[in-house]
């Protein structure tokens, strides 16, 4: 070991001070010899040991995280596997020499961050995949789709188009994010969940089951979007409103608070569904302005249409509310009965069989039933 090698060699630093020592012990012409040797034995070391290295960082600075080999997959010739060329600490911690998902190019999947793609999953095209994204399991990112942040998709999921995916959003199990359509913030999207067109989902939603939103349907808070439910057009649904089963929304309908809708239910037009209000089974709500608030209970085969006010009570059976009626406290109707006019139903009202309110105000603990026909102002008689 010479003495530049031994300065390199953190263990020998103490050996340099004894052999200038003993140079210097010799005469000024060993001294000079000494860092003559010193300098030669430098340019020597620094060239075979020093530049190599420092290329070799050079190369990694440059290089980034990973690099494309030469194995490409067995469906998709053009796409070819990644491999790690440094330690990555993100949401899945990544060892060098990992190997990686698929990508048809690097601008696939940025050099900078900890973003990744693992295990069989795909991005291709013109899709980017940046920051700290997670592409996993046989997950499909393709078109011009941008998965950023901290997004994970994974388990088969597929973003494509224009689709934009970022925030915390987590997306899988077969779910698809398509067209100019956007998750983001904490929501998540499970089980055959699709999102299309130009909906939008953000907030701590959970959209699962099949359910899809469309159109350029908003839906935020902490909601839950499940079933087959298909939430459309400029339908806006927030809080923590639940959405379930079949139902359909669209128009311009807004279901908010701690609402919750289920069954066949189609909900259309310019509607309000707010408070703890409950629409259940194969309801039609389609009108100009209708408000369902506070604890309303809407089943059955019921239709809303006009610019109904509803602030609690039962509807239920095949019950027709109409025109500019409002509904207050805890009323029942329900079988056949018909609500139109002006009406204004409130206390603990009974209205059933094929009974028909116009334009007539029912309150109290007053029955109506049979064929019963309303159409005075004001009624506070009980029938049987």
């Amino acid at each position: 070991m010479n003495l530049i090698q031994r300065i390199f060699d953190k263990r020998a630093w103490r050996n340099f001070d004894m052999d200038l020592k003993e140079a210097m012990e010799n005469g000024i012409e060993n001294v000079l010899g000494f860092f003559d040797d010193m300098w030669w034995s430098a340019k020597e070391t620094f060239k075979t040991r020093v530049v190599p290295r420092l290329y070799s960082l050079r190369y990694i600075a440059r290089s980034g995280k990973y690099v494309i080999t030469s194995e490409s997959h067995t469906d998709f010739q053009e796409l070819h596997r990644i491999r790690a060329i440094r330690n990555i600490y993100g949401l899945r911690k990544i060892k060098v020499g990992d190997l990686g998902g698929f990508v048809q190019s690097e601008a696939n999947l940025s050099q900078e961050g900890d973003c990744w793609v693992d295990d069989m999953a795909i991005v291709c095209d013109d899709a980017q995949v940046i920051d700290n994204a997670i592409i996993r399991m046989h997950a499909v990112v393709s078109g011009s789709a941008i998965v950023s942040e901290n997004a994970v998709v994974t388990y088969d999921s597929v973003v494509k188009n224009e689709a934009r995916v970022r925030g915390n959003a987590y997306i899988t199990d077969q779910s698809k994010v398509t067209d100019s359509a956007i998750v983001e913030d904490d929501a998540r999207l499970t089980v055959f969940a699709t999102l299309t067109e130009n909906s939008h989902a953000g907030g701590n939603t959970s959209i699962y089951g099949r359910a899809t939103l469309a159109g350029r349907a908003h839906v935020s808070g902490h909601t839950s979007i499940g079933g087959r439910a298909f939430i459309t057009d400029d339908a806006v649904v927030d809080g923590s409103a639940a959405v379930l089963d079949n139902v359909h929304v669209g128009g311009y309908a807004h279901l908010s608070d701690s609402s919750s809708t289920f069954g066949d239910s189609i909900i259309m037009g310019k509607v309000s569904i707010g408070g703890e209000a409950r629409v259940g089974g194969n309801v039609r709500i389609d009108g100009e302005d209708v408000k369902i608030s506070g604890s309303s209970k809407v089943f059955g085969q019921s239709l809303i249409t006009g610019r109904v006010d509803m602030k609690g009570g039962v509807l239920d059976g095949s019950v027709w509310v109409r025109d500019t009626t409002t509904i207050e406290d805890a009323p029942t109707i329900m079988g056949n009965a018909v609500i139109g006019g002006s009406s204004k139903i409130s206390g603990k009202c009974h209205i059933g069989g094929y009974a028909q309110v116009d334009s007539s105000e029912v309150s109290g603990e007053t029955r109506y039933g049979d064929d019963d026909i309303v159409t005075s102002k004001m009624l506070d008689s009980v029938l049987a």
